[in-house]
């Protein structure tokens, strides 16, 4: 096996020079570095990089937590923080939490274990108060991504989820619609409740009745959409109109009522919620509320990058992003023809 010494006698420099260039230390001329590079690959040498990482406590990675590692709204994300970091020549480590309390504390001391130089959490489990001490005490700077935590706001990345939600319940309300459902999430993600306190405001801002019997709690996909719009449907046959918490259970929404013999949207008008890129493409194509998910991915990475000094402090950077309603087809007025 190459040893840096192998390397030093190779390239005519000290073993210190060698480490240096590895590290990607300045203060080497880049002739030096030049020579120590070309010894390395002409003898095959990879660094180690978790003996780095211990020798230096730096592993030039960022750790990153999820609630899943499939479906596009946090493929977007990651990929969106992935390609702001890369840009500095750090690798990302994603660990899904399945939003589980447990495991999302689990997954952070993985993470802080393995000398992450930074974390960025999409945390859906832990409360303001576990988060906030999270930020404040680890050894390495912590952003929070679609969460804002009152007590680290300067930390956190988010949408304004609450307003997404009266959004989708003013454009219903403004084509006609009085008799609104609600597909929520699971009302343990902090998300699914702000989005459902937002369809409340609506309504009341448009002075309907918030009937309780109108919403249904369910599951963040296709299969949890179906299956709440069936409850909905058999319960409350009186509604013209749902709000789908995410363009997933939308789809399984638009889905399920094809399957019954609905014409859609004519006998019933449906708004998602994320604007992911196939929402367009489904039929009839999809109204809902645009969350910025990429962008949201890059301001937490800039975010971090700022906190472990490796951007600006002085630049502008928005972490605080405003939803958009997004008109397509799958919304008209109540007994159109």
């Amino acid at each position: 096996m190459t040893t840096i010494s192998d390397i030093a006698r190779d390239a005519g420099v000290s073993k210190a020079t060698v480490s240096r260039v590895i590290s990607g230390n300045a203060f080497v001329s880049p002739e030096v570095a030049d020579r120590v590079r070309r010894s390395m690959a002409a003898l095959d040498f990879r660094p180690n990089s978790m003996a780095q990482g211990l020798a230096t406590r730096r592993s030039n990675t960022v750790g990153m937590i999820v609630g899943a590692l499939g479906g596009p709204y946090f493929g977007i994300m990651m990929g969106a923080v992935e390609q702001i970091i890369e840009r500095h020549g750090l690798h990302l480590l994603v660990i899904s939490d399945r939003q589980q309390r447990q495991r999302e504390r689990e997954a952070v001391e993985l993470l802080l274990q393995r000398t992450c130089d930074g974390l960025i959490l999409h945390a859906d489990a832990l409360d303001d108060a576990e988060l906030a001490s999270l930020c404040r005490d680890a050894a390495r700077p912590i952003v929070l991504l679609n969460r804002r935590v009152a007590a680290v706001a300067e930390r956190c990345v988010f949408s304004d989820d609450s307003l997404g939600g009266r959004l989708a319940v003013s454009h219903l309300a403004g084509h006609g619609h009085r008799r609104i459902g609600c597909i929520t999430g699971p009302l343990t993600l902090h998300e699914s409740r702000a989005r459902l306190a937002g369809y409340r405001s609506g309504m009341e801002e448009a002075g309907l009745e918030a009937n309780p019997d109108w919403v249904v709690e369910s599951d963040f996909d296709t299969d949890g959409g179906a299956r709440a719009i069936g409850v909905l449907l058999d319960r409350c046959p009186e509604i013209t109109a749902v709000f789908a918490q995410n363009d997933q259970m939308a789809a399984g929404v638009l889905d399920a009522c094809r399957t019954r013999g609905l014409h859609l949207p004519r006998q019933l008008s449906v708004v998602g919620f994320d604007d992911v890129e196939w929402a367009r493409y489904l039929r009839p194509r999809l109204t809902t509320v645009r969350q910025p998910i990429h962008a949201m991915g890059t301001a937490a990475g800039r975010l971090l990058l700022r906190l472990m000094g490796r951007e600006p402090g002085d630049t502008e950077l928005v972490t605080r992003f405003r939803p958009e309603l997004i008109e397509r087809e799958s919304v008209c007025r109540p007994g159109t023809p």
